[in-house]
């Protein structure tokens, strides 16, 4: 049996779902915010220097300010999220995610508790499970979660842990 105290911090929060992403989406999970920013910078410095050599009488100053903008704005909804402010925003606002608490792993399943809830989950109710680099996410369904962060564990639960997931979850 594992047994672990944890508190998901906001980072844990934030990383998890950025794995997840990654998990879903593949590549396109993992482009860094730093891209997107660079990307956003230069797209708007072309329009910039479009519309200062371009004549404004000129109908080809307005298409380029409409596909500008029709590039922009995607890039700017994809750069609030990789910046992770609505996952911040979630834990933030979401108490029971903050709450301290303890989970409990053996071979019949998880029971987890906290001031919040208790729960117990057996393996078969699992969909599947994913490992990033912080932390093992196991799967209720296709975008809801139990995140366990690797940081909680010791190696040899680590290893424990990841051969029961192995063995118990497709």
């Amino acid at each position: 049996m594992i047994k672990i105290e944890y508190q998901i911090t906001e980072d844990d929060w934030v990383d998890a779902h950025f794995a997840h992403m990654r998990f879903r989406y593949g590549m396109l999970g993992a482009i860094p915010a730093p891209a997107l920013s660079a990307a956003m910078f230069v797209v708007a410095l072309a329009i910039v220097v479009c519309l200062i050599v371009v004549p404004k009488e000129s109908s080809i100053s307005w298409v380029l300010v409409s596909v500008g903008a029709f590039v922009l704005f995607p890039l700017g909804i994809l750069g609030y999220l990789w910046a992770g402010i609505p996952f911040r925003n979630q834990f933030r606002k979401t108490k029971s995610l903050q709450a301290p608490g303890q989970i409990e792993i053996d071979e019949e399943g998880i029971i987890y508790s906290s001031s919040a809830s208790q729960g117990r989950t057996h393996w078969t109710y699992f969909e599947k499970w994913r490992e990033s680099e912080q932390a093992f996410l196991l799967y209720f369904q296709k975008a809801m979660f139990l995140i366990i962060p690797k940081k909680l564990l010791l190696n040899e639960d680590l290893s424990a842990l990841r051969q029961l997931l192995k063995n118990k979850i497709p």
